[in-house]
């Protein structure tokens, strides 16, 4: 009988060599930084897309909320503490980051925002609107952060729905209350893009005796939220590309300003935006950032 050999099979291997590991790192070393080069400017895509869409979502929300009830939703953010402005908004230019990134906020040599007492004709005008309450900010905010803590621990009472105490500003005659002024009509003209209103006789009205431009905040308990009639499942939230707009730092809802007539005639919406160091994040600003960013 003739012998034969069985070889015994090759040893398993058991993981990679050392100099495999080093090409493996290499590589993924290489990757990563190509990918971190180019992550900036990812997160301003991101950021720029969703605030497009946002502006757009919300300005169609409220003319539809106002077609349907002919008057505006109702409890804003006044993005006020009642006395000052809110601490915690991007553009307060003595809040909390101004000495990070500077007194962006300003226009034609002066802040864009300022905050004023509206006399009772303008309460009227945003009454005729269908703005009765002004929801009252916390300020400083809680440890829930700028944006979702910054309101009293429990505004409203769950079981009853009553409002509790200092929660918001009444909006009326005899109470008139302290909201967010933009100083500088041109402002909204050429930022905004908002043409001045005609007087009915081909004329312009006057800025500082006829209507006021005033921005409000669109928070949680805006009563347009969670209608589904109006597409607003949910209440926006802005995450910016700089820390300093990160929800936890400062406020990042969605701003809405309206025109208030000093005669009491009903206040007119007149376009949402974007808070930014520099006042307005608008909906054109945020198109030229996305195709300008490589």
């Amino acid at each position: 009988m003739i012998g034969c050999r069985i070889d015994s099979p090759a040893p398993r291997r058991l993981g990679l060599t050392l100099m495999e590991l080093v090409v493996v790192l290499t590589i993924l070393v290489a990757l990563g930084g190509i990918v971190a080069a180019l992550l900036p400017d990812f997160l301003t895509k991101a950021h720029d897309a969703v605030t497009v869409t946002n502006i757009a979502e919300v300005d169609k929300a409220i003319m539809g909320f106002l077609s349907t009830n002919l008057q505006y939703p109702d409890y804003f953010d006044s993005i006020t503490n009642g006395t000052n402005m809110y601490s915690r908004a991007v553009f307060n230019p003595t809040g909390s980051y101004s000495s990070q990134y500077g007194n962006q906020a300003t226009y034609n040599g002066q802040n864009v925002f300022s905050v004023t007492s509206l006399t009772a004709s303008q309460s009227q005008s945003l009454m005729a609107g269908g703005i009765q309450h002004l929801m009252t900010m916390q300020d400083p905010p809680s440890n829930d952060g700028a944006t979702f803590g910054c309101y009293l621990s429990a505004p409203f009472n769950p079981t009853t729905g009553a409002a509790n105490s200092g929660s918001f500003q009444t909006v009326s005659s005899t109470s008139t209350p302290k909201v967010i002024m933009v100083n500088d009509p041109s402002y909204m003209q050429n930022v905004m893009h908002v043409p001045p209103p005609s007087d009915g006789n081909g004329g312009i009205q006057l800025y500082n005796t006829d209507y006021i431009y005033v921005v409000f905040g669109l928070g949680q308990y805006c009563s347009i939220v969670g209608n589904r009639a109006y597409g607003m499942f949910e209440c926006p939230v802005s995450f910016g590309e700089h820390q300093y707009e990160q929800p936890q730092n400062s406020y990042a809802r969605m701003l809405c300003a309206f025109r208030v007539y000093s005669d009491g005639d009903r206040c007119e919406f007149v376009g949402s935006a974007h808070p930014d160091p520099t006042g307005f994040g608008t909906a054109a600003m945020h198109t030229e950032e996305f195709y300008q960013t490589n």
